[in-house]
């Protein structure tokens, strides 16, 4: 995407970071299941939360389930809530590419970016709606009886748990949606103003005239002063930008930038827009002298996007297959353990049962998406499905197998006929394959824009600027004119 001219002010605080709509698209996607994810994570949180701690009070367990031992306390407390933090933290990193640019904080010589403050609202207002259905879940199902007749203090605790957690969650959204709407409008009227620009205004050909490393690096590329001239009716205009490059496309003198601006004004910053080339260009002969420097073990910065691996992917089309294969085995087990557990548990809990099945569908499900992956549907390369594979292994692991493991009927008996055996075996099989799964999560993670287009020839150039690309046009001629699938997988 192309950028305004005040995303780049060398003393504002935000950087930018162009995207094409392809790539908006499927960032968008992600935060929606991701916030889909999130919304059930608390729901399920508050509900446990205010009914699991109302049933320690009036002494009547919320969940009739005694056989799980210290499972429902944990979650509660504990494994649930986690969760539902890290997958709401998560859920913004699609927001930089969504809203078009980052804000930072330059302190000392290495900084990362950070999602525009105006669109955190969202995941703190998604997680606070969650927690009050969740409550509101909990109240039809609280053990009323139970509570009539508890003392009078300890209705009043179990009363004030409850309305403490309902009152942080009016309170965000209180503060927080209002920011929503102002960040909507913000963004209507940017993407309006966009595309006047770039529809009416004058097109023009930017020359880098001057570039100065400022010694520092955001988000572990390096961050560079660049100065620009166009012609315009009232003669060349000079401008300085600050802009951070991987330091294979670190830019020189000679570059050109495309360069939009309003006839009507020139001068005003807002309804400028550059967008930097990078086929045809001339780059730096030693990009690794402009890697940031090692931190203790953290390593230095990339010279090149992940996606450009700088030796051939390993095994290449057999490396997807591979771990498709894995993860179809381990679903394959999961659904052998589901359609014995009737035969040889009868008498399993209906949470154990439920952990059984919730974990088969995830592992199913994960099993799907590693097809698609290894198969090269376009689907996957521009969809949400990055977002499912990072919650789905979580899930499994952290959300079933303990509803699984520890079921007292299954590990607290002798075994006396072979279905029984088999099927406990299967349930370590289970867990293992969730483990398996949670950590191809961070090969998919890393990985899958590479394995995606394994064995595909593309110009690095040509893939990058399609990227950045305003229209969609490019990304699409990469697909038919090289096979390579470009989209949120090249990203990460």
């Amino acid at each position: 995407m192309t950028f305004a001219l005040t995303l780049a002010d060398p003393e504002g605080e935000t950087f930018p970071c162009p995207a094409s709509p392809v790539i908006v698209r499927a960032r968008r996607r992600s935060l929606r299941v991701r916030l889909v994810f999130v919304a059930l994570l608390w729901c399920v949180s508050g509900a446990l939360l205010s009914g699991v701690t109302t049933g320690l009070f009036v002494g009547e367990p919320f969940i009739p389930a005694p056989d799980m031992g210290p499972f429902i306390p944990l979650s509660t407390y504990l494994v649930l809530p986690m969760i539902a933090l890290t997958t709401m933290s998560v859920a913004g990193s699609a927001q930089k590419l969504i809203y078009g640019y980052s804000t930072h904080m330059l302190i000392g010589t290495r900084s990362n970016s950070n999602a525009p403050a105006h669109g955190l609202p969202v995941n703190r207002c998604t997680a606070a709606a969650g927690c009050l259905a969740g409550v509101a879940v909990a109240l039809v199902l609280l053990p009323w009886d139970a509570w009539a007749d508890a003392a009078w203090w300890r209705q009043a605790l179990a009363a004030l748990c409850t309305l403490l957690l309902v009152a942080i969650a009016l309170l965000t959204l209180r503060f927080e949606l209002p920011q929503i709407h102002v960040a909507r409008e913000r963004h209507e009227a940017e993407r309006q103003r966009f595309r006047a620009v770039l529809e009416g205004g004058i097109q023009e050909t930017a020359r880098v005239t001057r570039v100065e490393r400022t010694g520092k690096w955001l988000d572990a590329l390096p961050v560079f002063l660049v100065g620009l001239t166009w012609p315009t009716p009232d003669g060349p205009r000079d401008v300085t930008i600050r802009i951070n490059e991987y330091p294979c496309w670190a830019p020189v003198l000679g570059n050109e930038f495309d360069v939009w601006y309003d006839p009507g004004a020139p001068g005003d910053d807002s309804r400028v827009h550059l967008r930097r080339r990078l086929i045809g260009q001339r780059f730096p002969d030693n990009p690794e002298r402009l890697r940031a420097p090692a931190e203790g073990d953290t390593g230095s910065g990339p010279v090149t996007p992940r996606w450009m691996p700088s030796t051939p992917v390993p095994g290449g089309a057999g490396a997807r297959w591979f771990y498709a294969v894995l993860a179809l085995l381990g679903a394959t087990v999961a659904c052998a353990a589901t359609l014995l557990t009737p035969t040889a548990f009868p008498g399993m809990p209906g949470v154990a049962w439920l952990g059984i099945a919730g974990e088969t569908g995830a592992l199913l499900a994960n099993a799907a998406l590693w097809l698609a992956l290894a198969s090269r549907r376009p689907r996957f390369a521009q969809g949400a499905d990055l977002a499912w594979v990072t919650a789905l292994p979580f899930l499994a692991v952290f959300g079933f197998v303990p509803a699984v493991i520890s079921s007292d009927p299954v590990w607290l008996f002798d075994f006396d006929r072979d279905v029984e055996v088999l099927t406990v075996w299967l349930y370590g099989g289970m867990a293992l394959a969730a483990l398996i799964a949670f950590f191809l999560t961070f090969t998919m993670i890393e990985s899958s824009h590479r394995m995606l287009n394994a064995g595909v020839s593309a110009p690095p150039e040509e893939i990058e600027e399609a990227l950045r690309h305003h229209e969609a046009a490019p990304i699409e001629r990469l697909r038919t004119r090289y096979g390579y699938l470009a989209g949120g997988a090249n990203l990460g």
